[in-house]
């Protein structure tokens, strides 16, 4: 049985470019008008990743596949049980995105002004940076042997 959880994001970065979703500005919804992540709420008993890919088709059109899953943690803030995925997808591109019914705006954003973005969700600006620098480290050596 997959433990209890409430939801699942993802960072999908193609190209130096993170997927990035522009939340509508409705009264009470958390973060509206915020830069967001794809991904969401748990369904039924779903796991971490197939709420993540879930969320993530009804969001973007994007059917992230299982193999391009470069990270996965799991996080608790406010008591609540989330977990994060990094996805590298080299080559996508805004073309192959395709708005569902939530969000204003669908875009490649440079990860950098992402991170930065002062109307970026901090909690997930916070996680994609943490991944990315951590990724750059732990790459081998680029070049000859």
């Amino acid at each position: 049985m997959t433990e209890a959880f409430d939801g699942a994001k993802v960072a999908i970065v193609a190209d130096g470019h993170v997927v990035a979703l522009l939340r509508d500005e409705r009264p009470g919804l958390p973060w509206a008008g915020f830069w967001d992540l794809p991904g969401g709420g748990r369904e039924g008993r779903e796991s971490p990743l197939a709420c993540m890919r879930r969320e993530t088709a009804e969001e973007t059109g994007l059917l992230v596949p299982r193999g391009r899953v470069r990270h996965r943690g799991r996080h608790v803030r406010q008591g609540r049980v989330t977990w994060f995925f990094g996805v590298d997808w080299p080559g996508m591109r805004t073309g192959d995105l395709r708005l569902g019914d939530e969000g204003r705006a669908l875009v490649m954003m440079p990860v950098g002004v992402f991170v930065a973005h002062p109307r970026a969700i901090p909690h997930l600006a916070r996680r994609l940076g943490a991944w990315r620098r951590y990724s750059a480290a732990s790459e081998p050596p680029r070049g000859r042997a």
